[in-house]
């Protein structure tokens, strides 16, 4: 049951289900998500075209990197704690920059990055966990940097996502939006837009 499963041994379960399958979950994702390539190309037109600062990028929980194909303005980064994912993707987009590691603790500085995107991570995660990601992404954002945070929030026909327990639903983001608000009152960061899309749920958000 979903509440026997600690964060510890959740998150490795989670680790070594996407170790084993990497290949097979390599080959079904091959085809972008319409509202996550919507996000990259509007970051671009956003951008100052005299500015001579180079764009940070980063797919967080970036899998086998299938949005590097359309970051190349960018110096991106990819982050994904299964070292079979980040293997793959170093061979077809070897020169980004990656990590193998938890999103939920990131090895990178404050204030890293001007974008950064993050795609299906929600379902895995616990509500402290939910949280504790968006707070690493805010973190991580440099002032005027822009963020991408979505997951499926109505699983309730879906028991299972790739064969792993989720434990998303509807009233546990409202504690993720409760939290971005708090945010927003204290000056950190802008809520752009809350959307839901079919099962899934985005967030844009921009750091003041």
């Amino acid at each position: 049951m979903v509440e026997n499963i600690t964060q510890s041994n959740y998150i490795s379960d989670v680790q070594t289900y996407y170790n084993q399958v990497g290949n097979k979950y390599s080959r079904f994702r091959k085809y972008f998500w319409s509202e996550a390539r919507k996000f990259i190309d509007w970051t671009k037109t956003q951008l100052d075209p005299n500015s001579e600062k180079k764009i940070k990028f980063l797919d967080l929980g970036c899998g086998n990197g299938l949005y590097f194909q359309i970051t190349t303005e960018y110096e991106s980064y990819g982050l994904d704690f299964s070292e079979k994912l980040i293997q793959i993707s170093t061979k077809r987009y070897p020169y980004v920059n990656y990590s193998v590691s938890n999103a939920l603790n990131t090895p990178y500085p404050n204030s890293m990055f001007d974008i950064i995107l993050t795609v299906g991570l929600f379902q895995h995660l616990t509500d402290e966990q939910q949280i504790q990601l968006v707070n690493e992404v805010v973190r991580l954002l440099d002032s005027g940097g822009i963020a991408f945070i979505s997951g499926m929030i109505d699983v309730s026909i879906i028991p299972q996502i790739n064969g792993l327990i989720t434990y998303s639903n509807t009233l546990k983001h409202d504690l993720i939006l409760n939290f971005l608000s708090e945010l927003e009152s204290n000056n950190i960061i802008k809520i752009i837009e809350v959307r839901n899309v079919k099962h899934s749920i985005i967030y844009l958000i921009k750091k003041l």
